[in-house]
């Protein structure tokens, strides 16, 4: 992320060192990445969690475990565009 701007960052909540949570908050400190799309991705299900994430600053929150077409469409809407990659996706205007 340092070298170029990712159009979309997939964070998993449970890492080794920082949570998801703590490395969303310092991307989003950096004026590079301040508006880029953040889409969490976890184990952790309940309301009370995937609200905190949201709370935290996710756009969009994925649970564990998941199928990929989820996280495309929610890729999807997020960057609110469609991908070239995945042409039947919807385009989101």
């Amino acid at each position: 992320a340092v070298n170029e701007k990712p159009d979309l960052f997939i964070l998993d909540i449970n890492m080794p060192d920082i949570d998801g949570i703590e490395l969303l908050k310092m991307l989003k400190e950096k004026e590079e990445f301040k508006d880029s799309p953040f889409i969490a991705l976890s184990a952790l299900a309940t309301e009370k969690e995937i609200h905190a994430g949201m709370e935290a600053g996710f756009d969009s929150y994925i649970t564990k475990p998941f199928e990929m077409e989820e996280l495309i469409q929610k890729g999807i809407l997020v960057k609110g565009t469609t991908d070239y990659r995945y042409p039947d996706a919807p385009q989101v205007i």
